[in-house]
């Protein structure tokens, strides 16, 4: 008699949105981020790797973490001194900036203007 291979995959022990592969009496599984293990059912602790500097917390979350700051440090991974960061310019003041920038290209191409004119009348008249 032959023998058969029965569909390991059929009983879904990938977990996590791992993808399952068949193979010969087996099976695979292909993880989604963030987790390992033979079954996909380990949670892969991105804390371990010391993501977060100068005294700060690290929280392990699924396929991430998150730095809690000590004071004085800011950023994703703490690693920016609070101290010396500038506050980010707001989009009205930029755009305040540069109606102004465009107020004086428009007046500088108007005085352009009539100092050519200027002159080419006085050379003209002569």
């Amino acid at each position: 008699m032959g023998r058969y291979d029965t569909n390991e995959c059929a009983t879904v022990p990938c977990k996590n949105g791992a993808t399952c592969t068949n193979l010969q009496n087996a099976y695979s599984c292909t993880c989604s981020p963030g987790w390992h293990g033979h079954s996909c059912d380990q949670d892969i602790n991105e804390c371990a790797l010391a993501p977060c500097k100068n005294g700060a917390t690290c929280t392990n979350l699924q396929n991430a973490f998150s730095c809690t700051c000590s004071p004085g440090w800011q950023g994703n991974n703490c690693d920016q001194d609070a101290s010396t960061s500038q506050a980010p310019i707001s989009q009205s003041s930029t755009t305040e900036s540069l109606k102004f920038v465009y107020i004086g290209i428009v007046l500088g191409v108007i005085m352009a203007v009539i100092i050519n004119v200027a002159v080419f009348l006085i050379i003209t008249k002569k």
